[in-house]
């Protein structure tokens, strides 16, 4: 069973509007998932905008929700973890570091791009690479004396591991390439009209996530 956390910002119109919508594709396509939304600047217990709650009822959808904040053990809890916007990504990956595989635009997850998916692929192989020497340096260093295990494991690791830092840097900087433009914008202040557009722009790509899912 797949476990999916939306996040935005106040967690009360663009993350809960994405939990609902998923919940329910998922429930028409038979699909075992369990979804979650949060914030990263989220007031506890808030409810949803009423714009947010109009929207979806529109589509026969009852929202009933309070927000909550983006925390370590939600991060943990996820399986995959979907951002509204660029700056949500960055600042997630930035926060829990050990998440940045898991962590996408929810405009960038569904995309069947060839060229994005190799950069993808490269990515995953690199932190791999990184791993692997941590364990290797751990595993030298532990036949020395203990006084120093840690520190020079730190030190031996972080230099064989520099090389990989820059290309998987250099990686990420590519895929943002592809993501400029694909934030979903806040609807926050707006008429239920914007609401109605950020619902659709929403729901137009959970269903490619569903159908790559499929």
């Amino acid at each position: 069973m797949k476990r999916i956390l939306f996040v935005c910002t106040g967690n009360t119109c663009r993350s809960p509007m994405a939990e609902a919508l998923l919940r329910k594709m998922a429930e028409e396509e038979g699909l075992e998932i369990e979804v979650k939304s949060a914030g990263l600047s989220a007031f506890d217990g808030a409810e949803a905008s009423q714009y947010a709650i109009e929207a979806l009822k529109e589509k026969e959808i009852v929202l009933n929700h309070q927000a909550k904040m983006v925390d370590q053990s939600l991060i943990e809890w996820a399986d995959l973890i979907f951002t509204m916007t660029r700056h949500h990504k960055q600042a997630l990956i930035q926060h829990y570091p050990e998440s940045a595989d898991k962590v996408f635009l929810v405009k960038e997850y569904g995309q069947d791009h060839p060229e994005i998916q190799q950069l993808y692929q490269q990515l995953e192989q690199v932190r791999m690479e990184i791993e692997e020497k941590r364990a290797q340096a751990e595993e030298a260093i532990s036949k020395q004396t203990k006084d120093f295990k840690n520190v020079e494991a730190e030190e031996s690791w972080r230099e064989a591991i520099l090389p990989l830092l820059e290309k998987e840097k250099d990686l990420i900087n590519q895929l943002d390439q592809f993501t400029v433009n694909q934030d979903v914008i806040d609807p926050f202040g707006g008429d239920l009209e914007e609401y109605r557009r950020c619902l659709q722009d929403l729901e137009s790509s959970i269903r490619q996530i569903v159908a790559k899912w499929k």
